[in-house]
C-alpha cells in the first residue's frame, strides 16, 4: 500500500504528522555542530532543513572535538530532524566514495533486479512505498522514496557546487544524478499507479 501524499491528508493526520515531526526535531537551543564552517547549501526537503557545509583547510581546527574519520572529509552534512542524522554521518562517512553505486543499486532495484544483500551493507532496503535505512541493531529508518531520493540528489547537488571537493567525486556526483533522474521517473510512475 503507497503511503498518502500529505496533501490528501485529514486536518486531524496533518495535525498528527506535525507533532510527530516535532517529537524528532531538535530542540531550538540544539545548534548544528557544523555551525562554524561555510554553509555550502541549504535546502528543505519535505519540512526538513538540510544543510552542507564546507570542510577546508582553514576550518580543520574546528574539527577538534569531532571524531578523526570527519576530518578529511570535504562536505559535512546535517539536517535539523534526529531521525535524519545517522543518514547524514553515513553521508559523510561511509558512502560518499560509493554514492553512485548505492544510487545505481537502488534504480536496478526499482527496475526489478534484486540486490537485497548489497543494499544491506550500505543498511539500506528497498520496499514497495519507502526506503528503510538502519545497521543491524540500530533503529531503522522509514522514508518515502522521494524524501530519500531528494537528500541523495541534495548531497549530489553540494558536491557538484563546492570548489575544493576531489573531481573524482564530483564525477561520482554527476553519475548519481543520472541515477537520480531515472529513479524520480520509476518512483513516480509507480506512485501515480498505486493511485
Amino acid at each position: 500500500m503507497a503511503l498518502e501524499r500529505e496533501s490528501s491528508l485529514s486536518d486531524y493526520e496533518q495535525e498528527m504528522l506535525k507533532r510527530l515531526e516535532a517529537k524528532y526535531s531538535l530542540p531550538a537551543e540544539e545548534e548544528s555542530p557544523f555551525r562554524g564552517f561555510p554553509v555550502l547549501k541549504a535546502r528543505v526537503i519535505r519540512g526538513t532543513h538540510f544543510l552542507s557545509y564546507v570542510n577546508e583547510t582553514q576550518f580543520r581546527s574546528l574539527m577538534s572535538t569531532f571524531p578523526d574519520e570527519l576530518v578529511t572529509t570535504p562536505l559535512l552534512f546535517y539536517s535539523e530532524k534526529n531521525r535524519f542524522q545517522a543518514i547524514c554521518r553515513s553521508l559523510m562517512l561511509d558512502w560518499s566514495q560509493e554514492l553512485d553505486r548505492i544510487a545505481e543499486l537502488l534504480l536496478e532495484s526499482e527496475q526489478g533486479t534484486d540486490h537485497e544483500m548489497e543494499l544491506q551493507t550500505f543498511g539500506l532496503q528497498v520496499r514497495e512505498d519507502c526506503y528503510i535505512y538502519g545497521y543491524a541493531g540500530t533503529p531503522p529508518i522509514f522514508a518515502s522514496k522521494d524524501l530519500f531520493l531528494s537528500i541523495l540528489q541534495f548531497v549530489a547537488d553540494s558536491a557538484l557546487e563546492a570548489k575544493h571537493v576531489p573531481s573524482e567525486f564530483q564525477k561520482t556526483c554527476g553519475r548519481v544524478l543520472d541515477h537520480m533522474r531515472n529513479l524520480r521517473e520509476i518512483v513516480k510512475l509507480e506512485s501515480e499507479k498505486s493511485t
